[in-house]
């Protein structure tokens, strides 16, 4: 893929996942071109296991469940959705909790993107990049990403006495979400956390999340509709860094409403500098756990600015203070980085389309611009490689400076010379005319016969 930069650099960007060099797949994820692996299907682990494609089809359903009482006995069957099985959910069957706007996953090829879980129940996937990556001092991501395929729940109630239909009930709204991940578990690019509400990174010790919340868990604080919001445990009073949960008493910010299980291809922008942005004051937020990471830790280590942007890059949906030193506990500052997801009782397929990541703020594109190529190279650059590049510039400026200086001595040399050589050949020119003229003055005397000197 061809990257056209605006006065800046990122460290890696993946278009599409044609290529995944440089990427960890683990649990249910698997690339998918939407064509039930027709494509690439050549690509497998090494264990010989297809990894393009097998997340493309979607369960039958799962046993219905039956519950009776002396007067009604109730029915209930769960599968994915279908055109033909929501026809008339909408008008004739629907519920409360039943989504207005959902949409089935594309059919007949896309461009390759990830899939972190597929349409079934009680899955859970990851994707991390391959190296850890450095956040303390400031990052920013973005990622697009589509929820789609969801899970059809319908509940029969019928009467027992004269076994007839009573009543029937549907909903389509399946779970659970999806999560950006930074974490320095011992795991590192292993780690995989719950399924169901732990949206995959619940469990993961050292870790904080934001996440993308597509299920409405009562007992967890959540809110009935789909939510955007950050979630980290931190650490115990001894200093050990607790297992993550998307429960209230990890939750650093109220979380905030939007949808994301829509069917549509959402946009998202999170960042961190390493300060206080005051131009995001005005839509900071936060709960009683944010003031445990409230406070500065060494140089270079102090409170910094984060937020959230979903589908509008101007306004943040979320922004807080935090001292990312303080949540996480990274030997050099550096976090593994990526994305989990997980299925429940319920279910859908959740998709990472395309993802960029730069390590530094200061040098993050925020107008980055850039071309589809064909052939999908991938552009992966690192700090380090960076950092040498830089030191490899300023060794290549600093023989030019030399090899200038170099130059100038030579040619003052050679001026010097040619002067010294101009003053030499005007002396013997001046010699030449003052024997001339004496010549012509002997000459001129009558009988003095000319003497060459």
């Amino acid at each position: 893929m061809v990257l056209l930069w605006s006065s800046a650099t990122c460290d890696f960007q993946y278009l599409d996942f044609e290529s995944i060099i440089g990427l960890d797949l683990r649990g249910s994820a698997s690339t998918t071109s939407c064509d039930a692996g027709k494509r690439l299907s050549y690509r497998t682990d090494k264990y010989g296991n297809k990894t393009h494609g097998n997340m493309d089809d979607s369960t039958l359903g799962i046993l219905p469940t039956t519950q009776e009482d002396d007067n009604f006995a109730q029915f209930q069957e769960v599968e994915t959705d279908t055109l033909e099985g929501s026809a008339k959910v909408s008008t004739e069957t629907a519920v409360l909790g039943h989504r207005d706007k959902y949409a089935f996953a594309p059919q007949g090829g896309c461009r390759t993107r990830v899939r972190l879980t597929p349409s079934e129940p009680s899955q859970a996937g990851a994707l991390w990049h391959a190296r850890p990556l450095a956040v303390f001092l400031g990052f920013e991501t973005k990622f697009k990403f589509q929820i789609t395929d969801q899970s059809r729940t319908c509940t029969l109630v019928k009467d027992r006495q004269f076994s007839t239909s009573h009543h029937q009930s549907c909903q389509v709204h399946g779970g659970d979400g999806l999560a950006f991940v930074l974490h320095g578990a011992p795991s590192r690019s292993y780690a995989l956390g719950a399924t169901g509400e732990g949206m995959g990174y619940g469990g993961i010790v050292n870790s904080l999340a934001v996440e993308f919340d597509s299920w409405y868990n009562p007992y967890l604080g959540d809110m009935f509709s789909d939510h955007v919001t950050v979630q980290t445990t931190g650490k115990d009073p001894d200093g050990n860094s607790l297992p993550n949960h998307p429960g209230t008493k990890s939750r650093l910010v109220a979380p905030k409403a939007v949808p994301i299980a829509d069917g549509d291809e959402h946009e998202v922008k999170i960042r961190y500098v390493p300060y206080i942005d005051y131009s995001l004051v005005q839509y900071f937020s936060g709960v009683e756990h944010l003031s445990t990471f409230l406070k500065d830790n060494e140089e270079n280590r102090r409170v910094g600015t984060f937020s959230v942007y979903v589908d509008n890059m101007n306004v943040p949906l979320l922004a807080f203070p935090i001292n990312l030193s303080y949540v996480l506990d990274l030997g050099e500052g550096t976090a593994w980085v990526g994305f989990t997801s997980s299925t429940g009782r319920k279910w859908q397929k959740h998709d990472i389309i395309s993802w960029y990541f730069c390590e530094d703020h200061l040098q993050c594109a925020f107008n980055l611009q850039s071309e589809f190529d064909y052939h999908r190279e991938d552009k992966i650059f690192s700090r380090r490689l960076r950092r040498l590049d830089k030191e490899e510039k300023n060794e290549e400026k600093k023989k030019k400076k030399l090899k200038e200086e170099k130059e100038e001595e030579e040619k003052e040399e050679r001026l010097a010379r040619e002067k010294e050589e101009e003053e030499e050949e005007e002396v013997e020119e001046s010699v030449v005319e003052d024997n001339n003229d004496v010549e012509e003055m002997i000459g001129a005397v009558p009988g003095v016969e000319s003497t060459t000197f």
